[in-house]
């Protein structure tokens, strides 16, 4: 429910981009901080910073929290490092780091028995809130809950955080479709308001989340009375609220099908002042309901020129992916309007297409009424009916389900004679709605006689399902690349973080008992495994921005025989604890053309694997050839070797991985980013083995200067 999902979340956006407006600087800030000598003194300036100081004003504010929380871990508390991560965790949701966020909280979530109540009800809101913004809301109302009940269960104090987490736990049950739940918790929100001393600003977004829940069932008078709070509140409306709130209504008209009101309320959104860089991708939003609007009411001439202004809107913002839905949507109005019929059904069929993939049923509403209007415009009236007996039917079952959940609030929140005639008249529409329903399948059916072609429909319907399984086969790859990358992130880089936890202890123990020897091999464990931990975050780190398009290559000549060395020298400890030989054996005068950061990254990568997998008292060479316009680099090693059934396997992320010599653990990302980076010179990567006979891993790089 991609277009519903960012409507709902619209408002809490507001967070995100208020920060492009700073014109504090955290660092320096924190560089105020840093001369300040005693720990106290310096606790107490950071406190009386943060609550004199407009957050929304500082830069970089997430260094500033990340600091307190580590300068905590020393000095203060568990309850206080609670309340501190949870300061870093709410800034990393605004600088759009919500898998940070997430990460960070549920690492102290695992602690969360050795805190007092208070704080776990904290820590359990925090999660929840975290849950919400990546969608997962079962997650959100399970730890909402949880929090929740912990104020019961010890009686704590209400305070102002009170109305915040009933508000919190509504809109996660309502997000989740359980409206009636959702409803019922937000009025307890209402409620608390008026017992618990709150700022007026919770108020108006509990009235939002009102709104926001009514448009979700179909009630859309109803939502455009509690988003109307301008007119409720005035001034207490701040400028970028009202914005927001416009176009929230704006949306309600149009499926309401008011066109004249609902473009009235995005040309008011656009009147209304803020400050530079707040929001910039409000405009869009803005566009797309004014081309939608105009579509409806045929203005061919309003529909090009709104059209016009959303392009320069969307190529200002970069083109950002996660509004490029409602560019193609708007692009597809304008093509229809311009008579671009196969332009407009090239869009309009991967826009359906899409919302079928994810099973979003109210996208398939629009876009099946607009597939309707794109074949009849070309003539095409099987096509045409087709799309709008979809159009019809999926639309009697979204209403048919609304008014089931308007019913069930009703019944839940209403006794009143008046609300019992809302009732007995909704039964009447869903009856009535009902008998249409059947008139139109009698209709559909009688129209089918007459459509030449049950073999041609049911070839296609072959057709589709075979495109369908294909694409289901397609996402469930990149589903379980997905789970691959997070267990590597789960367990590769849980295991050498839970290992340097502990190694602190292991020093202080030995010490005390003045084991020189345990000290110095524990010291040497704690190198070892900071050493595996920075590989691994740097293959991380390159593999996601190569999957992103982010990594661009800055080539120029490098000399070969200082890179090998220093990278021989990162794993020079290792190899001596084991007995194994690095020869660097290229020519002092070598030069090789790539870009710095890859060819590091191939070599230690390489060389890491030979140390790995060579047995003790073997030797690693490090060589270097150039032949037909390449440089090839050779790194080879005298260990187990590897299968020709493994090598097959060695560069999918989804292989089975087979431990080190001495069983170190490995990723699994190494040999596939030293691949990628190769190729992306021109050139490529390439391994020699025999099972037990040792490898030879080679990278080939063009040897002309571009």
């Amino acid at each position: 429910m991609r277009i519903a999902v960012l409507y709902l979340f619209l408002p809490l956006l507001l967070g995100v981009f208020s920060n492009l407006t700073a014109q504090v600087s955290g660092d320096s800030l924190l560089k105020v901080a840093m001369g300040i000598p005693e720990v106290d003194d310096r606790d107490q300036y950071f406190a009386k910073m943060l609550k004199e100081i407009d957050l929304n004003t500082v830069s970089n504010l997430e260094k500033i929290f990340a600091y307190r929380l580590e300068e905590s871990k020393q000095f203060q508390t568990l309850d206080i490092q609670v309340e501190r991560m949870i300061d870093l965790a709410k800034e990393y949701v605004i600088i759009g780091k919500v898998a940070l966020a997430d990460s960070l909280a549920s690492a102290y979530l695992q602690r969360a028995d050795e805190v007092s109540p208070q704080a776990k009800v904290s820590l359990y809101m925090a999660v929840g809130d975290i849950n919400t913004w990546q969608q997962d809301y079962s997650q959100a109302i399970y730890y909402d809950s949880l929090g929740l009940s912990l104020i019961e269960e010890y009686n704590l104090p209400l305070t102002k955080s009170y109305v915040k987490y009933l508000h919190q736990y509504g809109d996660a049950l309502s997000f989740s479709g359980n409206f009636v739940k959702g409803a019922q918790v937000l009025d307890d929100a209402l409620e608390a308001f008026e017992v618990v001393p709150t700022d007026s600003s919770k108020l108006l977004e509990i009235y939002r989340s009102i709104g926001i829940l009514y448009s979700q069932i179909g009630l859309y008078d109803k939502a455009v009375d509690y988003l109307d709070l301008h007119k409720k509140f005035g001034s207490l409306v701040k400028p970028i609220d009202h914005t927001l709130l416009e176009v929230n209504i704006g949306r309600n008209l149009l499926l309401k099908k008011d066109y004249p009101a609902a473009l009235k309320r995005y040309r008011s959104a656009r009147t209304i002042e803020l400050p530079q860089g707040q929001l910039p991708m409000l405009p869009i939003y803005i566009y797309n309901g004014l081309v939608e609007g105009h579509y409806q009411l045929a203005n061919k001439d309003s529909v090009n020129h709104y059209f016009n202004q959303l392009q320069g809107a969307f190529s200002e913002m970069g083109s950002p992916d996660f509004l490029r839905f409602l560019y193609r949507q708007s692009a597809w109005l304008n093509n229809l309007v311009n008579g671009n019929y196969a332009e407009a059904e090239r869009d309009g069929r991967l826009l359906y297409e899409e919302s079928i993939a994810k099973n979003d049923v109210a996208e398939q509403v629009m876009y099946s009424e607009f597939l309707s209007d794109t074949y009849r415009a070309r003539g095409d009236y099987q096509l045409a009916e087709q799309f709008t007996r979809k159009f019809m039917n999926l639309k009697d079952s979204i209403q048919s389900v609304n008014r089931n959940n308007v019913l069930l609030l009703y019944y839940n929140q209403f006794e009143t004679e008046e609300k019992e005639k809302e009732i007995i008249l909704l039964d009447q529409q869903r009856e009535l709605a009902e008998s249409k329903r059947r008139q139109y399948a009698i209709i559909a059916g009688l129209l089918g006689l007459f459509l030449a072609g049950g073999i041609f429909f049911y070839l296609k319907l072959g057709t589709a399902r075979k495109t369908l399984f294909a694409q289901n086969q397609e996402l469930e790859a990149l589903n379980h690349t997905k789970n691959r990358f997070f267990s590597i992130i789960a367990h590769d880089l849980h295991n050498p973080i839970i290992a340097l936890a502990g190694a602190d202890r292991q020093l202080e123990h030995q010490l005390a008992q003045k084991n020189d020897a345990q000290v110095k091999k524990t010291v040497g464990l704690i190198s070892q495994t900071a050493n595996q931990l920075r590989g691994l975050l740097d293959n991380l780190l390159a593999w996601a921005l190569g999957q992103s398009g982010a990594i661009e290559l800055k080539k120029a000549p490098h000399p070969l025989k200082a890179f090998v060395s220093k990278n021989l020298s990162l794993y020079g400890g290792a190899a001596n604890a084991n007995g194994i030989s690095l020869e660097n054996n290229v020519h002092p005068e070598t030069m090789v053309f790539a870009d710095g950061n890859a060819l590091h990254t191939i070599l230690r990568n390489f060389i890491s694997n030979a140390v790995k997998y060579s047995n003790d008292g073997g030797t690693i060479e490090v060589s270097h050839t150039r032949a037909e316009g390449e440089d090839i680099i050779s790194v080879k090693d005298s260990g187990t070797g590897i299968s020709k059934a493994a090598q097959e396997q060695l560069f999918s992320l989804h292989r089975r991985l087979k431990s080190g010599t001495r069983e170190e653990p490995g990723t699994g990302l190494g040999l596939i980013l030293c691949k990628e980076l190769a190729e992306l010179h021109g050139g490529r990567v390439v391994l020699e083995s025999t099972s037990g006979e040792g490898t030879i891993a080679k990278v080939y790089l063009p040897d002309k200067v571009e």
